[in-house]
């Protein structure tokens, strides 16, 4: 694993909140983890606006100081997952760069779906982090704002997911011209795109939540081309 100088706040002390079976419509029947509000990098366009601020998903995240375990006990869930157990790091919160090689480490190549709002580009050394992360099996999503921010984070070299307009087609490009294909919503235990590496398009996400237009706005910056 690559030496990193980072500048964030240490969040291996603040609370997780584990379920080991979600009920969560659109994850499926599939162990999950929510990290509490802090873990959100200040600069993330969502704060305030993404789905996590809704019902009834608002009620887990509130509830993550009082319900969650500490990452120790994490780890040791993690660890007792099935080999090949699908689960979700994070459904609201961010990664915890500090703590995130012994997640990774623990999690031991086991299908992960990992978004994140930390920007590798604005905070360079969490590039050689997160590709070391994704090469050992947890595969880390940049998350994109709309289609010109995912061709930026693209050029990376990392997965990308990326917000799209409620009418946008299943298939488009980038300004750039590479590929975004829509998810095809369906419970994520149903299809694990989102865990693979090696993908040569970009995933889109329509906007959810009780603050839809606001995320449509900010995916509507830039045209697509279809």
């Amino acid at each position: 694993m690559p030496r990193l100088k980072l500048y964030c706040v240490r969040l291996s002390r603040a609370l997780i909140h584990f379920v080991r079976r979600s009920l969560n419509r659109f994850l499926g029947v599939i162990p999950a983890s929510y990290s509490a509000r802090e873990s959100c990098p200040p600069y993330c366009a969502l704060l305030g606006i993404c789905y996590g601020e809704g019902f009834p998903i608002r009620l887990h995240w509130d509830k993550v100081p009082e319900r969650g375990i500490t990452f120790a006990e994490f780890l040791r869930e993690v660890k007792r997952l099935p080999k090949r157990q699908l689960w979700r790091h994070n459904v609201v919160g961010d990664i915890d760069v500090k703590t995130l090689p012994d997640l990774v480490r623990a999690n031991n190549h086991r299908p992960v779906i990992c978004y994140t709002h930390r920007d590798p580009i604005r905070e360079p050394d969490l590039l050689p982090l997160f590709k070391w992360s994704t090469a050992e099996g947890f595969t880390i999503n940049l998350s994109a704002n709309n289609l010109t921010h995912a061709d930026t984070l693209a050029a990376t070299g990392l997965p990308v997911a990326v917000l799209i307009t409620k009418d946008a087609p299943k298939v488009q490009r980038t300004p750039k011209g590479r590929r975004v294909v829509a998810c095809p919503e369906v419970p994520c235990d149903r299809c694990e795109l989102c865990t693979r590496p090696q993908r040569d398009f970009i995933i889109g996400f329509r906007p959810k939540g009780h603050k839809r237009p606001l995320v449509e706005m900010l995916a509507r910056q830039l045209p697509a081309i279809n």
